[in-house]
């Protein structure tokens, strides 16, 4: 079974301030990271990367949500 998690690559900061969202799929000790079309502003995330708005946390749980049925089907 794969495992799916939204994140935020700290090396990745846009000349904007924003950060491109990612989702992170492991499966078999093997992961890759897929690019979304969502964005998250530097004060957007926590000091450790972590995702603290509520809208993109909420669109990131639909694409995951829906990778996992596709996986499951």
């Amino acid at each position: 079974m794969a495992s799916f998690k939204a994140l935020v690559m700290g090396d990745k900061l846009r000349k904007d301030g924003t950060y491109n969202v990612k989702i992170r799929i492991t499966h078999n000790r093997t992961s890759v990271r897929v690019a979304t079309p969502l964005y998250v502003e530097r004060s957007n995330v926590t000091r450790s990367l972590r995702i603290k708005d509520a809208r993109i946390i909420d669109a990131t749980d639909a694409i995951i949500a829906e990778w996992r049925r596709a996986v499951i089907d």
